[in-house]
């Protein structure tokens, strides 16, 4: 006879779908859509063997207060049914006496399963009900002899301890004394809480023993869903069922007897079918593709996210749904309506066969087109459908398709040759025919590379056939010019630009065009040789500039010898210029100089000349190189600050030590350039805003040209700081 399910689910396509699938697996099934339906109809209907309860059940009391009213007036299996897995609502179910916690769309075979296994421990249960009632008249039935008694015990195949009223052991049975781990001569005596240890399987927390609450109730009290035994040795058992008080004729209460049994291998296959569900249900979530179940007429009874977002759907719009629902609005290559027929998930209901990589469109309900591949498979009970999203690919195939067009009529109206190699045929696939008018070959002439690579010049012709041969391995696109013989003999430069084309990581095909940059490189050459005239002018003129400079130092230093005025100064400044010019004689630049030998020359002029004490220059400017504007420029002002180290700085007893660092900031893209010496300190009637003298003037008006700061650190010793932009 089948047995009746009582299905509570507020959601109506839900609850058809999950009634249908427990009707074919052999249930008769009643539907309720609230918490106060389903404790009423369990009142009026007494054939109901076990209750289906969601826990979110919209108005009213949620799935798990119905379960308690119904458990406060009837023995009955409840089953929780729901799509929540937050920690909070699963301990909402543990302190309610239940056979199971099913997923929602975990799949109907879990389903199935689940509610066999409910029945199952049921019937366990009311089997151990029996016993522990039979065992109960046993206990209070006067005159009985303690080894009746004890025989009793020990031929129940469940364990069984009972206690006084204080919750002290006064018997167990052989079944709980290897459970327990505990002897009875050992054990009786001691508290229940002592020989009895159970926790919660999950929280490893300790959970308190039902005989407290059988002595105060009076009434049967179940224990609470995953509790653990763990026994005096260490090991750990799965248990269940429940303590019922001793109660003689009149009532009165004389102690607890407390039945459970060994439920570990159970409990095991059952957490292990929820861990294989979950992870089952994880994996399809992670899914990039869409995955779809159906059932047998083609109802949609599982979707996982990435189906729902492809579809453009909520799970409340997809599940419970058909395939074929026009909602979807699939389409074929050209737009119209996909024929119902012919879409893949019908193929295989009614062919019973897979389907590979179907392509067709579907309109989301924001009215974008979406691009699917699709495959399926079929199963017992219905099929399932993975698909992907290829939008993007095509439409980046149709842009190439279009693109390779403009490419190639632009390539050919240009005069460019257009051409296309294929690597794995050895052979061009094309060559426009414009490359009779380049180099006087027909297309037709173009046979595999070496067609090619005999006619570049001997001198270009390893490398580069070489560097071709290196890009295209590497899948890298390139671009490279050398000589080409045109069929008249008479050798062209060309430019070819090529692009490797890729398939699972190896090169398959070549795309590239040639163009005739002959013109370009007779320019080049010119150009080359006018930048090589140019530059050696300039090295010459540098030259002239520098003697023409050291002539007017000797001018100067004749006439000072005439006089009684020192004109040191002139001719240092004068140094500073043409030690440039130097150095741009001697190097291959002709616009730049590197500023750590400038200075070190033209310090070791200053000094050289000023002093005959020895002077240390410590120069730390690292590789800075700067135009030669900015280079006179600071050669002025190093020349004077040194100048007047020389004249006014150094102390004659010291060590006289001249230090010039500069370093570029990229942060704030300026150079810092810092002059200090050893000497006195610079004298507090001096300033930069009121020089004083020509030198210190020169030097402020040298900063300002540069749009730069200068700040003068008077003592211990001098130290001049210089800020500029780059």
């Amino acid at each position: 006879m089948s047995k009746k399910i009582l299905l509570v689910e507020d959601e109506a396509l839900i609850a058809m779908s999950e009634a249908r699938v427990l009707q074919k697996h052999g249930f008769k099934v009643d539907t309720v859509y609230n918490g106060e339906a389903a404790v009423e109809k369990v009142e009026i209907d007494p054939s109901i063997a076990l209750v289906l309860m969601d826990i979110d059940l919209g108005r009213g009391i949620d799935g798990t207060e119905a379960a308690e009213r119904i458990l406060e007036q009837h023995d009955l299996p409840i089953v929780f049914l729901s799509s929540h897995t937050e920690p909070q609502i699963v301990e909402k179910t543990e302190g309610i006496t239940s056979y199971g916690y099913i997923l929602k769309n975990s799949g109907e075979m879990v389903l199935a399963a689940s509610i066999k296994m409910a029945f199952r421990l049921y019937d366990a249960h009311l089997e151990l009900k029996q016993q522990k009632e039979q065992l109960r008249a046993s206990l209070i039935q006067q005159g009985q002899s303690e080894e009746r008694l004890r025989i009793t015990l020990n031929s129940i195949g469940d364990a069984v301890i009972s206690t006084d009223t204080q919750g002290r052991i006064v018997r167990m049975n052989s079944v709980a004394e290897g459970l327990c781990g505990w002897r009875l001569e050992n054990a009786r005596g001691r508290s229940l809480d002592e020989v009895f240890y159970i926790v919660n399987a999950n929280t490893r927390r300790r959970v308190h023993n039902p005989v407290a609450k059988a002595l105060e109730s009076g009434e049967v009290v179940g224990l609470a869903n995953h509790t653990m035994l763990i026994s005096k040795d260490g090991a750990e058992f799965q248990i269940a069922d429940s303590a019922a008080p001793i109660k003689d004729d009149n009532g009165t209460i004389s102690g607890v007897v407390l039945v459970f049994r060994d439920v570990t291998e159970e409990y095991a296959q059952r957490q292990e079918l929820l861990s294989t569900r979950d992870e089952l249900r994880a994996m399809l979530q992670v899914l990039p593709e869409g995955f779809v179940r159906v059932d047998a007429e083609g109802r949609i009874i599982y979707a996982n996210e990435t189906a729902e977002r492809i579809l453009g759907l909520h799970e409340d719009s997809v599940t419970g749904s058909y395939y074929s629902d026009r909602k979807f609005h699939q389409i074929d290559a050209d737009g119209e309506p996909f024929p119902v027929e012919q879409l893949p998930l019908a193929v295989t209901l009614r062919e019973r066969r897979e389907v590979h990589g179907l392509v067709h469109g579907i309109v989301a309900p924001d009215g974008e087109t979406r691009w699917l591949s699709v495959n399926t498979a079929a199963l017992e009970d219905g099929a399932i459908a993975s698909f992907r999203e290829i939008s993007e690919q095509r439409e980046n195939a149709n842009r190439l398709a279009a693109s390779e067009k403009k490419y190639r009529d632009l390539a050919e109206s240009v005069g460019a040759v257009l051409w296309e190699y294929d690597i794995l045929s050895d052979r061009w696939t094309y060559v426009a025919p414009q490359v009779k008018d380049l180099l006087g070959y027909e297309s037709a002439e173009w046979s595999n590379l070496k067609f090619w690579a005999d006619r570049i010049h001997p001198e270009d012709r390893n490398w580069a056939t070489g560097y071709c041969n290196e890009c295209t391995l590497q899948g890298k696109n390139h671009q490279f010019e050398y000589r080409f013989a045109k069929k008249c003999g008479e050798y062209v430069w060309i430019r070819d630009d090529v692009i490797v084309e890729t398939s699972e990581g190896k090169p398959v095909k070549l795309r590239g065009f040639m163009v005739d940059i002959s013109n370009r490189k007779q320019a080049e050459l010119d150009l080359k040789k006018a930048l090589e005239e140019k530059e050696l002018l300039m090295r010459e003129l540098n030259h002239r500039i520098k003697n023409n400079l050291s002539m007017i130092t000797s001018l100067i230093g004749l006439k000072e010898m005439e006089t009684d005025n020192d004109l040191s100064d002139i001719m240092h400044q004068i140094d500073a210029i043409r030690i440039i010019h130097e150095k741009l004689y001697q190097t291959e630049s002709i616009s730049s100089i590197r500023v750590q030998t400038y200075f070190q020359e033209l310090l070791e002029t200053v000094f050289a000349s000023f002093s005959s004490r020895p002077i240390e220059l410590v120069i730390l400017t690292g590789d800075i190189q700067v135009s030669t504007d900015l280079a006179v420029i600071l050669g002025l002002i190093v020349n004077e600050i040194a100048t007047n180290a020389i004249k006014y700085g150094f102390q004659d007893a010291a060590k006289a030590l001249f230090r010039v660092e500069m370093s570029a900031e990229d942060t704030t893209n300026r150079y810092v350039l810092s002059l200090s010496n050893t000497g006195w300190p610079f004298p507090e009637d001096k300033s930069l805003e009121n020089p004083g003298t020509l030198g210190l003037q020169l030097i402020s008006t040298l900063v300002d040209q540069l749009n730069g700061e200068i700040d003068l650190q008077k003592s211990p010793h001098p130290l001049f700081t210089i800020s500029f932009p780059m």
